[in-house]
Order: C-alpha cells, then sequence, then structure tokens
C-alpha cells in the first residue's frame, strides 16, 4: 500500500523541480553566451543565478569554477567545484580531470581549503576503475612526506599497490627515437649473469636496485646516467591460478610491455603522462609470469613509469606475489588483450555525445587529455568546442595549453594575440603584454599594465612577482629589497620570497645564521628538496659540518633512491680529506647507477687522494669502460701508470728551434705567408674515442699576410667536439709573445706586424655516439695556397684495429712504427711549394696533396647509420594529414607529378629556411610535424617534412646528403660524414630519382640549384652503398631565349624592345629580383641593370610574368631609349650587337698554360638569341659579317648574319656541355672562347648608301 504513496512523491518531486532545472540551465547557456561577448560581469552573476536556481546543477558550478580559474581566483574556483561532490552522484571524473589544475593545485597545502579532505575520501573509495584511489594515495603521500610525517606518507605510498621488485637493465641506443622497434636482447631472455652490448659499446647487466622511491615510481634516471636510451625493468608475478587481471602503466616515454614474451602494450610517442594510463585487461598464468616493461626517451627530459597489476575495480589482486630474481615461466600468449579505456575520458565523450553544445565537457575531457600530455588530442578538441564559442576567453587559455605542450610557438603567440584583441583585461593577456614591455624594456607601458594587474589580482603573488621582475629590470636595488622583505613577510612558504630573504640577509651580515634560521622556519611548513639542499649548503659554507651531514641523512631518509646525494656528500668528504667517508658515500651511489662513469671517476680521485693508487687504477678503469670519451679520467690513469700524456708518443715540437730554421720572405718573395709548422696529432682508444693535438705556427710576410691571419678560426663542430685551445699567440721577432683573443674557435691576434709569427696549439676531444662512436675519420692538407715548411700527420691506433687511408696527389706512404700504446702511422712532408692560384681552379678538396683516413667501413654503413637517425622524424601526424588535405583535397584524381609540385610549392614558399652547415649542426633533423608547426627548419628538417608529406600521398622518397658547392671530382673516397647539405630523392619507378632541394625558394619543382650541380652526394636508401654525383640538369634545363628589336635613327639614338624566355634554375634569379616588388619597383631594377651597359638610357615599359606560380618558365620584355647608341667614326658608325647573354673576357683564360683544371661554371645551359635591328634610314653595312661557328667538346658557338630592306639580323646560339677543362684541354678551347669573345664584342660598320 506504500509503494503507490512513493511513486507520487517522486512524481511530485520531478514536477516541482523541472522548472528549476529548467531556469537553471537557460541561465548558464546565458552565461556562456555572455562569455562569447566576453561580458564578465554578466557571466558571473548568470553562473550565480543559476546556482540559486538550482544547487543541484553541475554545469553551474563547473560553469562558474572555470569563469574565477581563467581570472586566476583559485580559492574562488575551488569553493565552487567543490559543491559537485554534492550535485553529482559520481564526481570521480570531474576531480580526476581537475586533479591538475591550478584551483586544486594551489588549495591543496591549505589546510582549510577542503582539498585533503577530498583526497582523503578518495582514497577510501573512488571510481569504479580505482584509478583516482590510487592517486588520492600518491598526492597524500606527497602532502604528508611535504609536512614532515613520513610514516604517514609511507603508508599512502603502499596503499597504491604497485610492483616495486625489479631488476633493471641499460643503456640500449635511442638517439633520435630509433630503439623503438629495435629488439635488444632483455625482450629474449632474461639472466641475471649475461653482459650484452649497450649503447655506445659500453657493457650492460641486470641489476636489482637498493631502492625505488617512496612513491613507487621507478626513475631511471637514478640508475643510469645516459640520456637518449633505452632501459627495461623486469619482475616475475606469481599467480595462484589462472586468472584475469588488469596491467596497468603510466610513464614519461616511450612505452612497451611484454607479459611473457609477448607485448601488451606499445606507444612511440614520448609523453610525461600518469597513473594507470595504459590499462590492459589480460590473464595471468597460473604459476611465475614475467612482465617486461622497456622506457625511452629522446625528445623528454625524463624516464619513469610505475606498472600495477589489480583487478577490474583496481584493487590489488589476492595470492599475488613478486620476485626480482628469475623465475621459471611459460612463454604462453594470453587467450585476450583487451585495452581499457581511461573511465573519465569515456564518461565526458558520453557528455559530449549526449550534449554537444555543452561547453563545459569539451573543457573537461580537455583536461583529461593534457593531464597525460596529448597535447594534439586536446587541441583538436578545444577546435570542437571552438566552434561553439570563436570568442570565448576560457577556450583560449586552453589552447594555450595545448599549444604549450605541443611545442607550438607561433600558435602559442598568436594566441596571446587573440586573447588580447578579445579581452584587454584577461590576466593571461596582461601578462603577456607585461612580458613583452619588459623585455623591450618599455617600463612605462609595462608599469601601465601591472597597474592593471594589481588592480584585478591585489595583493597576490602573481602581483608581487609581476613587480618585482619590472623593479629588477629597471635595476632598482632598494625596492627590490624592500618587496622582497614584504613578499618574504606575505608570502612566508614561496621559496621565491625565502630565497630572497637569505640572500638578503647574507649581503648584511655575510654569515649564514641568519639564512639557517629563514630556512629551517620553511621547512617547518614545507619540507622540501630545494629547502634540505640550502640548508645544508648554508651548513657547508658555514663549516657546521655535522648539521651538514645531518641535513644530507634527513635528505637521504626522505629520497632515499637518490644516488646524486651520495655522490655529493663524497665530494665534499674529499674536499674534507676523509677519504674513507668520501670512498663509502661513492661506492654507495654505484649500488644504484653501477655504469655511471662519473660516480666512478669520483671514486677514483677519492682512491687516488688516498694513495690507494691500485684502486684508483680499477675505477679510473671502469670509468672509462662505462664512459670511454671520459678523457680526463685516461690522463690520470697514465698519470697513475707513470706514463707521460699520450701525445708524447709523438714526441715534443722544439718551437724556438722551429722557428730559428723558419723561411724568411726573401726565400718566398711571392707569398704573403709561409705555413712554418702545420701538424695533426690524433689518438684513437680501442673503443673508438679519439683526440686530436694540433699545432700551426704562421709566419706573416706583408700586410697581405697580416688581414689574411690577423683573424684566425679553428674548424670544430660543437655538437660533438670539445675544442681547448692550450696556447694562442702572436710571437715578435725578439722571441715575445703576446697572448691573442680567444672565443671559442674564433682567434683575433693583436699587435701582428710583419715578419712576426702567429703559433696556435689546440687539443679537439670527439663526442660520437650511436653508429659513429667507435669510429674515426679525418682529413690532413700538405700543401696549401702558401709555401708550407713542414706539413705532419700522426695516428696513434690499437693494434689492429681497421682503418684505410687514401692519398691524394701524394706518393709518400706511412711510417709505421708498433710501440706499448699500439701502432704509429705518420706522414710528413717538407718544403711545399706554394699552390699557384689560378682564376677558376678547382678547389683545395681536389687538387691539394690530402690525405683521408675513415674507419668507416663502407658507404652503406653511413646510409644505415643515417637511416637510423632521420627514420622517426618523418612519421606523420594529424597536422600532416590536416595540411596534406589541404592541399590535395582530391589525391586520387591527379598524377604524381602534381602532388610533388604542390608539396615542393608549399614547402619552399612557406618553411623558413635556417640556413645552417650540415655538419656544423646536430645531424639529426627535428620532427616533420615540429618544422611544419614551427615553420622554420634547415636543410635536413624542410627534407624530413617533405618525405613525411609526400609518404602522406603514398610517395616513397629517401633523405641525400649532399656536398653543396662542391663540383669536385671526389670519385671513390674513404667515408665519412664530411657533408654540408640535405636534399630528398624521390622515387619515381626509374632507376634515377627525382632530386628535389626543399631549401631552394623561387625554383620551379625539378630545377637542380646551381649550388647542387654535378655535387657528391650518398643517396640514404636501404641497400645503397655507393655515392653519387648529382645531375647538372634534372627536368627543364636552365635556358635562354631571347628576341630583340633595335630601332636606329640618325641622331644614334636606339629604340630597342627585347623578350626573353628563362626557364628551369634560371627563373629562380629572375623571381628573387623582381618578386614581391611594385611595379615601380621592378622598373628601377630594370632600368639599373640596363643603366650598367647604357649610362643613358631610358626604359618606357617593362613586363614580366607571374612570378607567383613557379612555373618552369618566366618571360619577361622590356622596351627603352638608348642615345648616342651608335658611335661615330668620320663617315662610318660602329654598331655593337647588344646580346643578352655575350661573353666577356675572363682572367681565367689568361694564362699560357694550366696547371690545373679549369671549372668553366655557366648558369645557362642553352642561349638563341635572335636579333633585328633596323638600320637608319639610307645606312648599309659596310660588310655583314660572315657566319662564324665553333665547337668543341666543352661548348659549341654559332652566329649568323643577313642583310635585307635595312634591316640587319643575327642568329647566335651557345651551347654549355661540359664544367670541367682539363690542363691538356685549356689551350684549345682558349682559342674556342677567345674567338667567341671577340665575335660578341665586333662593331658592324655601317654608312650611308
Amino acid at each position: 500500500m506504500k509503494r503507490p504513496n512513493i511513486y507520487i512523491a517522486l512524481l511530485t518531486l520531478l514536477v516541482n523541480t523541472l522548472p528549476l532545472f529548467s531556469q537553471s540551465s537557460s541561465l548558464i547557456d546565458e552565461a556562456w553566451k555572455a562569455w562569447e561577448i566576453n561580458d564578465n560581469s554578466t557571466v558571473e552573476q548568470k553562473f550565480l543565478s543559476a546556482i540559486k536556481a538550482d544547487p543541484k546543477n553541475s554545469r553551474a558550478y563547473i560553469g562558474l569554477a572555470y569563469f574565477y580559474e581563467l581570472q586566476h581566483r583559485d580559492k574562488e574556483a575551488w569553493a565552487v567545484f567543490r559543491n559537485i561532490l554534492n550535485s553529482e552522484p559520481d564526481a570521480t571524473p570531474y576531480f580526476y580531470s581537475s586533479w591538475y589544475t591550478s584551483k586544486i593545485s594551489t588549495n591543496q597545502y591549505d589546510i582549510t581549503s577542503g582539498v585533503i579532505d577530498v583526497f582523503e575520501k578518495y582514497a577510501q573509495k573512488a571510481d569504479q576503475t580505482g584509478v583516482l584511489k590510487a592517486m588520492s594515495h600518491e598526492v597524500l603521500g606527497n602532502l604528508y612526506q611535504r609536512k614532515g610525517q613520513l610514516e604517514r606518507s609511507k603508508k599512502h605510498f603502499e596503499a597504491i599497490s604497485s610492483l616495486d621488485q625489479w631488476a633493471i637493465i641499460g643503456p640500449f641506443e635511442n638517439i633520435s627515437a630509433s630503439g623503438f622497434n629495435a629488439v635488444y636482447p632483455p625482450e629474449t631472455e632474461f639472466s641475471m649473469s649475461a653482459e650484452y652490448v649497450g649503447k655506445n659499446n659500453v657493457p650492460a647487466k641486470w641489476f636489482i636496485p637498493p631502492s625505488i622511491k617512496f612513491d613507487k615510481w621507478l626513475d631511471f634516471q637514478a640508475y643510469f646516467g645516459d640520456r637518449q636510451t633505452f632501459l627495461y625493468a623486469n619482475t616475475f608475478v606469481y599467480s595462484p591460478k589462472k586468472q584475469t587481471v588488469h596491467v596497468r602503466v603510466g610513464t614519461s616515454g616511450a612505452l612497451k610491455t611484454f607479459l611473457n614474451d609477448v607485448e601488451i602494450i606499445r606507444d612511440s610517442l614520448e609523453t610525461n603522462n600518469d597513473f594507470d594510463t595504459y590499462i590492459v585487461e589480460t590473464e595471468l598464468q597460473e604459476g611465475w609470469n614475467r612482465l617486461l616493461v622497456k622506457v625511452g626517451y629522446s625528445e623528454i627530459e625524463r624516464c619513469n613509469f610505475l606498472a600495477r597489476i589489480t583487478d577490474q575495480n583496481g584493487e590489488p589482486v589476492p595470492g599475488l606475489k613478486s620476485r626480482n630474481s628469475a623465475q621459471s615461466y611459460s612463454k604462453v600468449t594470453p587467450s585476450f588483450i583487451k585495452h581499457v579505456p581511461l573511465f573519465a575520458k569515456e564518461f565526458f565523450k558520453d557528455k559530449i555525445e549526449k550534449n554537444p553544445t555543452h561547453i563545459e565537457n569539451y573543457l573537461m575531457l580537455a583536461d583529461c587529455f593534457l593531464r597525460n600530455d596529448q597535447a594534439i588530442e586536446a587541441e583538436l578538441l578545444l577546435r570542437k568546442a571552438q566552434k561553439l564559442s570563436p570568442n570565448c576567453g576560457i577556450i583560449y587559455k586552453y589552447f594555450l595549453e595545448a599549444y604549450n605542450r605541443g611545442r607550438k610557438r607561433d600558435e602559442l603567440i598568436t594566441t596571446y594575440e587573440k586573447m588580447v584583441a578579445l579581452n584587454k583585461d584577461l590576466i593571461d593577456a596582461l601578462l603577456y603584454k607585461f612580458a613583452q614591455h619588459l623585455e623591450n624594456e618599455d617600463f612605462d607601458k609595462a608599469e601601465e599594465i601591472l597597474l592593471k594587474i594589481e588592480k584585478q589580482l591585489p595583493e597576490s603573488e602573481i602581483s608581487y612577482a609581476s613587480r618585482l621582475d619590472l623593479y629588477s629590470k629597471k635595476r632598482l636595488t632598494e625596492k627590490v629589497i624592500q618587496l622582497a622583505k614584504d613578499g618574504y613577510a606575505k608570502f612566508p612558504t614561496n621559496w621565491k620570497y625565502v630565497n630572497l630573504a637569505c640572500v638578503i640577509d647574507y649581503q648584511a651580515t655575510r654569515k649564514q645564521d641568519g639564512t639557517i634560521e629563514i630556512i629551517k622556519k620553511y621547512l617547518q611548513s614545507d619540507y622540501n628538496e630545494t629547502g634540505l639542499s640550502n640548508l645544508a649548503k648554508a651548513y657547508l659554507e658555514a663549516s657546521k659540518l655535522e648539521d651538514w651531514e645531518k641535513t644530507y641523512k634527513k635528505m637521504l631518509e626522505y629520497a632515499p633512491s637518490s644516488p646524486g646525494y651520495h655522490y655529493q656528500m663524497a665530494s665534499v668528504f674529499n674536499s674534507m680529506q676523509k677519504y674513507d667517508r668520501a670512498a663509502e658515500s661513492a661506492e654507495k651511489a654505484l649500488t644504484f647507477c653501477p655504469s655511471c662513469g662519473l660516480y666512478w671517476s669520483k671514486l677514483g680521485d677519492i682512491k687516488r687522494s688516498s694513495k690507494k693508487i691500485d684502486e684508483a687504477k680499477n675505477s679510473y678503469a671502469s670509468a672509462l669502460q662505462y664512459v670511454p670519451t671520459d678523457y680526463d679520467s685516461r690522463d690520470i690513469l697514465r698519470e697513475l701508470d707513470g706514463k707521460k700524456s699520450i701525445f708524447t708518443v709523438f714526441g715534443e715540437t722544439n718551437l724556438d728551434s722551429v722557428i730559428k730554421a723558419s723561411p724568411t720572405a726573401s726565400q718566398h718573395p711571392e707569398a704573403s705567408s709561409s705555413i712554418v709548422l702545420c701538424k695533426t696529432n690524433r689518438v684513437v682508444y680501442p673503443q673508438g674515442a679519439s683526440e686530436t693535438s694540433e699545432e700551426l705556427l704562421i709566419r706573416v710576410f706583408n700586410d697581405k699576410g697580416i688581414d689574411r691571419f690577423k683573424e684566425y678560426y679553428v674548424g670544430y663542430n660543437s655538437y660533438s667536439q670539445n675544442l681547448i685551445i692550450e696556447k694562442a699567440v702572436t710571437i715578435k721577432t725578439d722571441g715575445s709573445e703576446i697572448r691573442g683573443d680567444v672565443d671559442k674557435g674564433h682567434i683575433v691576434f693583436k699587435s701582428l706586424e710583419k715578419n712576426d709569427f702567429i703559433y696556435i696549439k689546440w687539443h679537439i676531444r670527439n663526442f660520437n655516439s650511436g653508429k659513429l662512436a667507435k669510429h674515426f675519420w679525418d682529413e690532413f692538407y700538405f700543401n696549401r695556397y702558401f709555401p708550407v715548411k713542414e706539413a705532419k700527420y700522426s695516428l696513434l691506433v690499437p693494434k689492429g684495429m681497421d682503418f684505410t687511408f687514401q692519398g691524394q696527389n701524394l706518393t709518400i706512404e706511412p711510417k709505421t712504427t708498433t710501440i706499448s700504446e699500439g701502432q704509429l702511422f705518420e706522414w710528413k712532408m717538407e718544403n711545399l711549394e706554394q699552390i699557384a692560384y689560378e682564376a677558376d681552379m678547382p678547389n683545395l678538396d681536389e687538387i691539394g696533396k690530402m690525405l683521408r683516413i675513415s674507419s668507416i667501413p663502407d658507404w652503406n654503413y653511413l646510409v644505415n647509420w643515417y637511416a637510423e637517425l632521420a627514420q622517426t622524424k618523418a612519421q606523420t601526424t594529424y597536422e600532416i594529414k590536416e595540411k596534406v588535405q589541404e592541399l590535395l583535397p582530391n589525391p586520387g584524381s591527379i598524377s604524381d607529378a602534381e602532388k610533388i609540385k604542390t608539396i615542393y610549392d608549399y614547402i619552399t614558399e612557406n618553411i623558413r629556411y635556417s640556413s645552417v652547415s650540415f655538419r656544423q649542426s646536430g645531424l639529426i633533423p627535428q620532427k616533420a610535424r615540429d618544422v611544419l608547426v614551427n615553420k622554420i627548419g634547415d636543410c635536413k628538417d624542410v627534407s624530413t617534412l617533405g618525405i613525411a608529406m609526400l609518404r602522406e600521398v603514398g610517395i616513397k622518397a629517401n633523405y641525400v646528403l649532399v656536398n653543396s658547392g662542391d663540383e669536385e671530382r671526389r670519385g671513390n673516397i674513404p667515408p665519412s660524414i664530411d657533408f654540408n647539405h640535405c636534399i630528398v630523392a624521390v622515387e619515381n619507378g626509374t632507376s634515377t630519382p627525382t632530386f628535389l632541394d626543399l631549401t631552394a625558394n623561387n625554383h620551379p619543382v625539378g630545377s637542380i640549384p646551381s649550388m647542387d650541380r654535378d655535387a657528391f652526394s650518398l643517396v640514404i636508401k636501404p641497400g645503397n652503398s655507393s655515392t653519387i654525383t648529382l645531375p647538372r640538369v634534372q627536368s627543364v634545363a636552365p635556358n635562354m631565349i631571347s628576341t630583340t628589336f633595335v630601332s636606329l635613327d640618325e641622331n644614334n639614338k636606339a629604340t630597342v624592345t627585347c623578350a626573353t624566355d628563362y626557364s628551369g634554375v634560371l627563373t629562380a634569379g629572375l623571381r628573387a629580383r623582381y618578386r614581391n616588388k611594385s611595379q615601380s619597383d621592378r622598373e628601377k631594377l630594370m632600368l639599373s641593370e640596363l643603366s650598367s651597359e647604357y649610362p643613358s638610357v631610358k626604359l618606357t615599359t617593362f613586363e614580366i610574368s607571374d612570378l607567383e606560380n613557379l612555373a618552369p618558365r618566366v618571360q619577361f620584355a622590356y622596351s627603352c631609349e638608348i642615345p648616342n647608341y651608335l658611335t661615330e667614326a668620320g663617315d662610318f658608325k660602329l654598331l655593337k650587337l647588344p646580346w643578352r647573354d655575350d661573353l666577356r673576357a675572363d682572367d681565367a683564360f689568361g694564362y699560357e698554360k694550366r696547371m690545373y683544371a679549369l671549372k668553366f661554371r655557366s648558369s645557362v645551359d642553352t642561349s638563341y638569341e635572335q636579333m633585328q635591328i633596323t638600320l637608319p634610314a639610307g645606312y648599309e653595312p659596310l660588310d655583314v659579317p660572315k657566319p662564324k661557328l665553333l665547337t668543341s667538346s666543352i661548348a659549341d658557338y654559332s652566329i649568323t648574319y643577313s642583310f635585307v630592306d635595312s634591316v640587319l639580323k643575327a642568329k647566335r646560339t651557345f651551347i654549355h656541355k661540359k664544367s670541367f677543362i682539363e690542363p691538356n684541354e685549356y689551350e684549345e678551347f682558349k682559342k674556342f672562347y677567345n674567338a667567341a669573345v671577340k665575335e660578341d664584342a665586333k662593331q658592324i660598320l655601317i654608312r650611308q648608301k
């Protein structure tokens, strides 16, 4: 009988509340509409009215919380947001989403805020999947740890129920994210006794870390010193029965997870994500199960993971136990592997599907994405939200975080500017403009903005910090000090002000006592690493060593898996000569990181200081085993063995004797300087590390020599080499020395006079990595453009090490000596004449006496090396897909050639080229997506983008490493990375690919830029084992066709009309000159060009075809009037034909004979010109010139003339066939060239009939 009454009551309640809910929802919609026009007062009022109308409407609380959060009113935001605990039957999705937002994070340390109460509640029971419960335990563990309540903290961390019995191994190669798909030995077996070859050929063995962090995240960086690596963690899990479980992993880095040797989780993207990001439902076998976690990083800064095995509710599975020692297990493929989506994401996706106009659900889902570093997903979602409200400030704020995480700098700045335009009073917009004005030192405008910030956020930390920045930038020291004191009084738990208070106190007292008391007070409210480490530093500087040690012990109590603390203690104990304590600390650090060369070398230092020489030697040897490029340890080890520097095996230079025997100006009257000594000594060590010591002594004879050598640049690659200038001096004729000014590799020699010397001695240490870690290569020039007294190259390698050497223009063989350190090779030449300069001669790389050395086995090795570096960078992303779709909406309807052109045009026109030489920069390209997003990149970067975009439309392309600007004929030289440029080879179904230089702005697709023509290159294609020479011409040849009409009058004036067609690479020059110019500017440029030949010329018309379309041909035409074009010669007039491509006299052809080849460069392959000249009335040529035909293996030339009815017609053709003219071809071609020059310069006598 009671049930009908219950139904009536529910129905009555529903009827009564529906109007309230409807009213509240309408008010919420009005609030969002007001937000669209940035009417802030209405937004707040509408949300508050909606809450009053229906206190159970969560949308109102969420919207108002977002509103306050946008205004940085985080306490109010939290106070509103917490109401959803009562308004929602299950608020866990909302709290998961908002976990790291400012409304929670800035209030969690405030006991009165109630944030901790929520964490405590969810630590007992939260979402059905148990994710939020575990997260609550982690947050509470961290909170109580920072309160100094360590035992209470530990209980919460233990309640996470994560796996903590791990054996770990590494490092393995992951340069440029290349290791994700590599199958390293730990994936195929587990053996604690096995030793493998790891990154850079160092040994890798399994070991058990002494401890892991209290929060149960296994931080690989505590146990391995290398970066750009993959690392493994292994545990064995015992299950009393075969059962279904959840395997859950969160990580920083790319991830693979294996269960019983079967991959169950994979994500190649490197992200910093959270608890249970990856959840897989699968089965454990009865007995022992092997769980292997592979984590790698190459782009982000952290590498860690946390793994749990739970039931479906995230609770521990009864009966499971784990071991870090080897157990017998069955390699069984699970019968199912089901990926479980994150509960909160699914919740808000469902909300959006049901209510697609509710913006708050988009923001909630965006928070879910952003907290797990899923910037792309957040950005795409926010785009949808923005369509609902294009001008809403909170959406733009979320875009800021998405772009920041996605490293989209341009979009980030654009979004700030949009926020400024939408609402100049938005705090984020104000802070952005304030930072801009501060950077530009526009202090008045910065002050104006700051006053607005202070008005909105009076007495806030943001206001104080901003004013402090302003005073600091203005160097108002007294105001900085006073504001810092005020800030410390107001915000005593803010480390920024605590630290400033310490600095001010020390500056006033020059004692650490005040600093110690300030930090101790701070630690009472926030017990953290920063405070403790600074307290320890203060104790040490105050010589309170007992307190220093107690503080470090406390730091280790709170962070026992921090070997860096043991290392720091070892350093201090060593400086205090407490060698036993120092060694104990260093050895403790090594239990955490046994492959850390830094720790081994520190232990070596300690043993060496304590006179335990054998133990020191063992420690340094261990350091070198793990870090072969630890050159300091190598030097010390030799010293401990009673040996001098390794470079003494090459012999010492007696500089005084060398200077006394140096040549004088009278001995070389043709030279400006003389290279007295050029010496390179290179040492290669067993694991491939190598270093060189080099000396250069030069004598300058005259002013030209002074100008040439008053500055000198020592070449080195700052990315992979370390340069040490040991000495750089000017040596005067009386023997005195003046030190040069040294800035990295740039040396300025002061007071340099005639007959002085410059002397440089430098040391280069190599730090190659990846496949190149164990290899070396080098080049050495014996002769130069100056006389050389002595040039010597010496190489010391381990006995039996394979390498190749090749002499160019050399007849000498190395002197080989076997010594205790290895095999010594020496090449030496003396009294070398200077290379006589000849115009347009080949570069030193071809004509010099040169030694090339390489241990790289072949070119295929380099192909594989670079493919490994670059393979992950050309992966497609949504940005690339989106751009390709925009450029090619219907790719199936056009040809591959059209696709290639479209992509080529886009990149060359829209991506700014940052010119950095390939060999003088990092070798690894940016990600294609980053190049597209930031719209800037060097040659390898734009090549990467081109490869990725072409792949998106099904066209394969490969990198090509190039020596751009180098037409030298290198032949079959030893392999090295001596390349300076990168382009793309597009596969086209033939044996010869299509080459694209994506840095070639203004060039039509398929043209070969002049700097790439005939260049030495290597195509990075699997299986390739040989170099190539790039073609001179690929698609449209660089030709010129010109038609000129000239009308001459009796006053000697010429009226000229010329139409010219340029094709291929020639069109780039026209675009560079005339594109993006107004018609007026174009005419000025054309007039300037004509005026250089005809000073009084008047341009009457100038037209040029469309330069925006990168067509293979460009046409231009002009008309002009040239007064006094004809030259009077008595009764005759002299007429010179105005050829556009006429040959001129060239110094290169001024020699009787040449010693070297002549590089006959021509930008034009074929030029064809026809000309029609109308003579003044009554005039005729004295003689019509005869036709001329010249031919050779290098070029062909022809010209013909005719005269009919007062019109002189001429046709000229020049065909370039070959770029190099050998010495034995020179004399013949010189005659050819001079004859052509003479013909082009011919003047025709005309007379009156």
